[in-house]
Parts: structure tokens; C-alpha cells; sequence
């Protein structure tokens, strides 16, 4: 570590970070957490404790990290100035950003690309474009979030990498809803590790959060990675009837509907039928 960095700019090792399971239990605003009719007759997800030793919660500067991957939040054409990327290009070094200008270019909204870390203490970085958010197109981008994240944990299997940092994907322009941006984050990724073959390499996931989303996901952690039977009551309390479809994923019924009744939904969108 060097001694003439401040203690706030030096790298933190992921692996000396409190996991979950070994951070103590929230007790304030329990009573409003645990209260409601019931919404589930049973809670939607157990206790796994192997799961809860994976997650970790953490407030600071990504770009600090010593992990395999990172993500970082950014744009379609990578040309954002928020404070938190202009610190990542900076510890990286000139390279990645000529990397994405010059070879990877562009990235899709709900898409990731991927680049090496460079100077930083990542292996990788995990370019993800998050979806903007308005009222009128909320149903679109509340599936484009869904696959945002999903791809994020998907390069992570594909890669085998062990740990990544993850920070909350919203555009800070056309901001998703933070409660609603949680729980897709967090189903998403509690399907991830539970049922799907890259739980096997992924061992450490650092939820990394700002003070404008601390408090929500404190208090939504206990309902999708519970640790006690409090824990469970809450969700069955708390946690939204529409949990998605078996991957976590989104389900808009009326989009579903309009597909089954088109005769050529198995086609492309904007496919034609062959004269044939």
C-alpha cells in the first residue's frame, strides 16, 4: 500500500470487506419493514447462507477496489464527465479510454462491453449502459435494466471471474426510480447465484453504494438474501407480487398478448413473410 497516497485514495482488497452474513442486523424501522398484509403466502426466497457470504455492501470509490471486475456506469458513446468515471479513466491510465474510443466505440443501452482494467487494481472493467428512465417508456426500461445487469453477471461466467464490484446502474440524467432500480438489481442478481451455473465462479459480489441509495437497499437486502426468520416475515410482507419470471426477468403481460396474437411473432422484429 503506499504510504504516500491518502487513506481514502489507497486500494481496498475486496476480500477484507464484511460480507452479509457477518454485518449486523439493521434494528431501526423494523416495526415499518415487518407490518402490511401478507403478499406471499411463503417467502419467495430462502435462507442460504453460502449466497449471503457472497454479497457485500459498501460505500466509496470503485475505481479504489482490488477486485477481478468493476462496472462502470456510463453511456452509449462512453463520453460522460461524471466525477466517478473521470476518477476511473484517471487511475487507468490513457490507454483504456483510448480503448474504448477507438476500438470498442459504442455500447448499446442494457448492453456491456468489457476491457482489461490497465492500471487499475481490476482485472476487468464492465462497461454497462444503463436505460434512461421516463414515465412514458417505463415498461421498456424497466426490461432493459433487467438485461443490464443480467449481462454484467453474465460476462462475469463468461470470463470466470471471482468477485465484482457492482455499482447501482442508473443514468444520471434520466435516473431509474431507486426503490424499483433496487429490486431488479437485487432479484436479478439473487437469481444469478442461486440457479444459474456461474453461482460457481462467482464468489464475492460488492454492492457498491452512494448516500442517495444506502438506505433502500438496506433495507431491501434482508428480503431477497435473508439471514433469519425476521428476515422471512418480512418479505412475505414486503417483497412486490410481481417478482418476474423464473430468471428474475420483468413479465409485461399486454406484451405478451400482443405477441401470442401476432401470427409472425417468431419472426425478427420488422421480419417480412417470403412471397413463397
Amino acid at each position: 500500500m503506499d504510504a504516500s497516497l491518502a487513506p481514502d485514495e489507497r486500494v481496498l482488497d475486496i476480500w477484507q470487506l464484511k460480507c452479509w452474513m457477518e454485518q449486523e442486523e439493521e434494528t431501526e424501522g423494523v416495526k415499518e419493514l415487518y407490518e402490511g398484509k401478507p403478499l406471499h403466502a411463503t417467502p419467495p426466497y430462502p435462507i442460504n447462507d453460502a449466497i449471503n457470504s457472497k454479497i457485500c455492501l459498501w460505500s466509496g470509490d470503485i475505481s479504489l477496489l482490488k477486485v477481478g471486475a468493476l462496472v462502470h456506469c456510463t453511456n452509449e458513446a462512453f463520453s460522460d464527465n461524471l466525477q466517478a468515471t473521470q476518477r476511473l479513466y484517471s487511475r487507468a491510465g490513457p490507454e483504456l479510454r483510448k480503448n474504448l474510443l477507438d476500438n470498442i466505440k459504442s455500447c448499446n443501452t442494457g448492453e456491456v462491453e468489457v476491457s482489461s482494467g490497465y492500471n487499475l487494481s481490476a482485472r476487468y472493467v464492465i462497461h454497462a449502459v444503463p436505460p434512461l428512465h421516463t414515465t412514458r417508456f417505463h415498461t421498456a426500461a424497466q426490461s432493459s435494466l433487467y438485461y443490464c445487469y443480467r449481462r454484467v453477471l453474465e460476462s462475469c461466467q463468461e470470463r470466470c471471474i471471482a468477485s465484482l464490484a457492482l455499482p447501482v446502474l442508473s443514468s444520471p440524467h434520466y435516473p431509474y426510480p431507486t426503490e424499483d432500480g433496487a429490486h431488479i438489481a437485487l432479484r436479478t442478481l439473487r437469481w444469478f447465484l442461486s440457479n444459474s451455473s456461474g453461482s460457481r465462479t462467482l464468489k464475492r459480489v460488492v454492492l457498491v453504494l452512494d448516500t442517495d441509495h444506502i438506505a433502500t437497499y438496506t433495507a431491501l437486502l434482508p428480503l431477497y438474501f435473508p439471514r433469519t426468520l425476521r428476515h422471512l416475515q418480512a418479505a412475505v410482507h414486503n417483497l412486490p407480487c410481481d417478482l418476474g419470471n423464473a430468471c428474475g426477468e420483468p413479465v409485461n403481460p399486454e406484451r405478451q398478448i400482443r405477441i401470442i396474437d401476432n401470427p409472425q411473432h417468431s419472426l425478427p422484429e420488422g421480419g417480412d413473410v417470403g412471397a413463397g
